[in-house]
């Protein structure tokens, strides 16, 4: 167990090191190894006793972002132009920075500060890949650490499946959410309702923090395998573009689907699903929209085939039909959270809704990004966070076919992603799933980076031809 603190302090290490010779980029190897692990390290560090080291494994990996930041900004040689996207993202972080200066809300000033970093972190995690030095940046190395990464959670959630038993109770994990986050058992295996179904079937969550990180982390892992195995076809008929993968794609492809059938992710696996069909759709591939048909196929044989398995069974019915507690509960959160917006449509202060509220058993609103948003900030800010996401999408998609390699693989990974983790943001709060939170906003910045450089490069080129 000591291996998984033991690799977070090794990715910092190797990151700081990389940092020592002006590699601002070093930030992605933090973010793919060490963050995934997150919550497994702090949990084990707790349980052999290092209490006083909880603090600072958590502060690390802000440190890594800030010292990146700090690199990056130093390294820049002109003032940068602001785009729209780079006005959207600083007028939320700007805003959502007074909510913590103001006294608005029951929280004290450091809870509000520690509710604004959760809640707006990301923007700074956006201006280090806006702002970096985006040749140096080398996506395709990140593709690799991912790929491995999505492999070991595979290993590791198909010997808990085989031996019918959570990673997390042999790591200390219900002691250290005890302790640092005000939880309590629940559930019928000594950790969390998130563990289990409702009729008690387990769902697992390997090396992540939780079945629902997991699952969200495979849509990711996914967008990764599509983007970067898309070839253009010269020869085939049905389509412009093929999938291509080597023997690391096809395990990598492999590990994803075994570790989002077993996290049992209702919004992720629909996402998955979605995120597969969107893809047979830009690519017009006829083979990839057969795969889904048999895709399908598999799925209604898997469902068939453990049907005589009541607890699947009715999961699966009850998920459909909104009868179950988790199900049913999210409606009530949803609805709650609703009211509190129409209550309060300039926010109710920041920490009143999300992980500061869970903890202090006060939250309004459900595990909800869009109301937890809403409910701390306002109308206005959840506008301007939607707004966000779709000027990405519709920014990634227009660059989908972009003769950049680069920009065209990052722009499929973003456009695939943020509309496949709709659902699930419906679900939980996925800007707490910080390995998908900072990579995602990392590659957003750096998006944005590519295509402002190429538009001022093109605009370069004209000048000089008249």
């Amino acid at each position: 167990m000591f291996l998984f603190p033991l690799t977070y302090i090794i990715a910092f290490l190797k990151t700081i090191k990389e940092f020592g010779k002006g590699h601002a980029q070093a930030l992605l190897i933090f973010i793919c190894v060490g963050l995934p692990i997150y919550i497994n390290s702090l949990s084990i560090t707790y349980m052999y006793g290092f209490d006083n080291a909880i603090g600072i494994l958590q502060f690390l990996k802000e440190l890594v972002v800030f010292i990146s930041l700090g690199i990056v900004l130093w390294n820049l040689k002109e003032r940068p132009k602001f785009t729209t996207a780079d006005w959207l993202v600083a007028s939320f972080l700007g805003y959502t920075f007074i909510f913590s200066i103001l006294p608005i809300g029951s929280y004290d000033f450091v809870t509000r500060l520690l509710a604004f970093k959760s809640l707006s972190f990301f923007c700074v995690l956006y201006f280090v890949g806006r702002f970096i030095n985006a040749k140096k940046v080398l996506v395709a190395k990140s593709l690799k650490l991912i790929g491995i990464m999505t492999m070991l959670a595979a290993l590791i959630v198909i010997i808990e499946y085989l031996r019918n038993e959570h990673l997390q109770v042999n790591t200390g994990f219900t002691d250290f959410l005890v302790k640092y986050f005000d939880g309590e058992p629940s559930g019928n295996y000594g950790l969390i309702w998130t563990f289990e179904t409702e009729t008690g079937l387990k769902r697992f969550a390997s090396l992540f923090g939780s079945p629902l990180e997991m699952g969200a982390s495979m849509l990711l892992s996914l967008c990764f395998i599509l983007a970067f195995y898309t070839k253009e076809s010269n020869t085939n008929e049905n389509s412009k573009y093929k999938l291509v993968l080597t023997k690391f794609g096809s395990l990598f492809l492999v590990a994803s689907f075994v570790c989002i059938v077993l996290a049992l992710s209702r919004a992720s696996f629909i996402g998955y699903l979605m995120v597969i069909g969107l893809y047979a759709i830009i690519t017009k591939n006829k083979l990839i929209i057969k795969f889904i048909y048999i895709g399908l196929s598999l799925v209604i044989l898997y469902f068939i085939y453990f049907i005589t398995q009541t607890d699947i069974y009715d999961f699966v019915v009850e998920s459909i039909t909104f009868n179950n507690a988790s199900s049913l509960g999210h409606l009530l959160e949803w609805l709650d959270g609703f009211n509190a917006m129409v209550t309060s449509p300039l926010g109710m202060g920041l920490g009143e809704s999300g992980r500061i509220s869970m903890g202090s058993k006060d939250n309004t609103g459900g595990e909800n990004q869009f109301i937890i948003t809403g409910v701390q900030v306002g109308l206005p800010m959840l506008i301007l966070y939607i707004t966000i996401h779709v000027h990405l999408i519709i920014k990634a998609y227009k660059n989908i076919n972009n003769k950049s390699g680069k920009i065209k693989r990052v722009a499929m990974i973003l456009f695939l992603f943020k509309i496949g983790i709709i659902l699930p943001m419906f679900t939980s709060n996925t800007e707490a799933f910080i390995y998908i939170s900072y990579l995602t906003w990392f590659l957003s910045g750096l998006f944005v980076n590519l295509t402002a450089e190429k538009k001022k490069l093109t605009l370069s080129v004209l000048l000089n031809e008249h």
